[in-house]
């Protein structure tokens, strides 16, 4: 009986872990936030200038409900800002990801 108990119990703990594992990794990590901070900063964009701490903090949390691909496209997007800011689909997105993040400031 108490094989099966600690066997039990070993099977849910891993399998705590694993998914805990998995969720973490399924959302945007901080790193990518401060990279898209950063392609911003280098492309001349405005969105980030002058935003204090707390405000910035607001944005991460927002950036973290995103699904990877959407943290992906932004990071994208301030890389290549000129061109995409002529795309009028790309802006599009862009405007839609981004209100996203900015519910939360």
């Amino acid at each position: 009986m108490n094989k099966k108990i600690v066997i039990g119990l070993v099977v849910v703990l891993t399998l705590g872990v694993g998914g805990y594992i998995l969720y973490k990794r399924s959302k945007p990590s901080r790193k990518m936030f401060d990279e898209m901070v950063r392609n911003a900063n280098q492309s001349g964009s405005d969105v980030f200038m002058k935003t204090t701490e707390n405000t910035m903090n607001n944005y991460f949390r927002g950036f973290q409900d995103l699904k990877i691909s959407e943290a992906m496209f932004l990071i994208d997007f301030f890389k290549n800002r000129e061109a995409n800011e002529k795309n009028k689909s790309q802006m599009d997105k862009f405007l839609s990801v981004f209100q996203k993040i900015q519910k939360y400031t």
